[in-house]
Parts: structure tokens; sequence; C-alpha cells
């Protein structure tokens, strides 16, 4: 599930003054499995009495590119003109608990504004992939627990850790919800299925959440060929609610 990804080259001519920009060279993406990039990063003739500036910047988001976290730097900032490349940026620490991520160069100098040519490029290396992307109503008959099944069955060697991302509307302040797995050995009938499981945090009840990278047992693994992913609901104490969960699955090798 490995893959090393080379986004589109980016080149344009801009003014850096003494007030930051950002320059945003990819769009949002899943940040499940995301683990470093690599920038390649130019500022060329540059015309103007300032020095400019530039560095690797990194913008996330929990479940909502509508709601961002505040960008941060994430790479080297140099100093003056020229091409630059660095060693590969771990980001794993920056995505932890996000659903979503995007990649950017920001762009400022010292003093006096300057016109210059703006390059940049990543190499990112991945090892994970979504799995689900999913809108379901739950229903909670009475004071029941319930599942929804939400991916097809998946080879165990596949899958090392998942996370799970939500959006809950509609739903009464009682709803809970949490992610869970199910294993089964070599045949997918309903005589071999194991027990849902989950990773033991608890019931969720926020209307927007995604989970750290929550492992998946290597003693499970050992003894099972496949898996799949779902949701399991509940109600914390009122009978017959409703909710509508808006659910992503992302899984890593």
């Amino acid at each position: 599930m490995s893959c090393i990804e080379l986004t589109t080259p980016m080149s344009d001519r801009f003014f850096f003054s003494p007030s930051a920009r950002y320059v945003w060279i990819t769009g949002w993406q899943p940040a499940i499995g995301l683990d470093k990039v690599k920038p390649l990063t130019g500022v060329l003739k540059p015309v103007g009495s300032g020095t400019p500036k530039h560095a690797l910047i990194l913008q996330t988001a929990t479940v909502r590119a509508t709601d961002p976290d505040t960008p941060v730097v994430i790479g080297t900032t140099h100093t003056d003109a020229g091409a630059y490349t660095e060693a590969p940026i771990d980001i794993t620490d920056n995505t932890d608990g996000k659903a979503l991520v995007r990649f950017g160069v920001k762009i400022w100098t010292d003093s006096n504004d300057v016109e210059a040519d703006l390059q940049a490029q990543l190499r990112i290396e991945r090892y994970g992939k979504v799995v689900a992307n999913k809108t379901i109503t739950c229903v909670v008959p009475g004071a029941a627990t319930s599942y929804a099944v939400l991916t097809d069955w998946l080879p165990t060697p596949m899958v090392s850790k998942m996370t799970a991302a939500f959006i809950v509307t509609n739903a009464h302040a009682d709803f809970r919800y949490k992610p869970v797995w199910q294993l089964v050995p070599t045949t997918k009938d309903s005589s071999t299925l194991g027990a849902w499981t989950d990773d033991g945090s608890g019931w969720k009840s926020a209307a927007e959440l995604c989970t750290s990278e929550i492992p998946i047992a290597v003693s499970q693994q050992d003894q099972e060929m496949w898996v799949r992913f779902g949701v399991q609901f509940t109600s914390n104490s009122a009978a017959n609610i409703t909710g509508t969960l808006a659910v992503v699955i992302g899984i890593r090798k």
C-alpha cells in the first residue's frame, strides 16, 4: 500500500512583502498514512531591494476543510533567493487526529517588496488509503446497541491501523457511537464471524471527531484472514432515537 507521489509542479510570479502570505500548492487530501514530505522549492529572478524569504507550510482540518487549523511552518526557512531542497519531513505528529491536510509555501520579505518567481513541488510518502466514505442514518430502538457495516472485507495483511472521522447531524443528545471492526478466518460466512471489536476508549458523543490511528492487534491478524470496519451506535439513556453519521474510514499498512 506504500506509494510515492509527486505533486503537480507549481510555478508563478508573486509579490513578496513584509506581510506574509500563503501560496497553496496542493488541495485538501486525506491525512491517513501520509508520513513524510520532501519539498523542492525555489525563488528565482527577484526584482526589488528586499530579501525574499519562504518556507514550506502545512494546514490540517479535523473533519471539515471549511474549519481548518492555523497553518504551521514545517520546513526550513530560506532567507534568500535560490533553489532549495531538504530531507524528508515527518508530519505524523501534525496530522494525528486530523482527517485532512494541505500544503503550501509561506512567502514574505525582511523589509522592502520584491517580485520573484516561486516554484514548488513535493514528494509525498503515503502508506494508507480511504476505504469508506459514507453517510448513514442510525436508528436506536429502545436502549439497544446496533451496528452498521461500512467497508467490504479486506485482507488483514493490508491493515495495521485504522482512522475514523465522524460528523454527526440530526441526532438526539443521547446518541453515542464508536468505530469497530470484525475479523474472520478463511471464510466470510455467518458461522465464522468474530465479535465486533473496538479500541476500548469508550463511546463518542462529539458532533465532529477524527480519531488518532487505532492499532488492529497483531495477534488478531495472525489468527484471522479478513477484516471489515463499521460503526456501533447506541443511546445514553433515551429510547428510540436517531442520528445521521457521515463517516470516513482510513487504513494504514
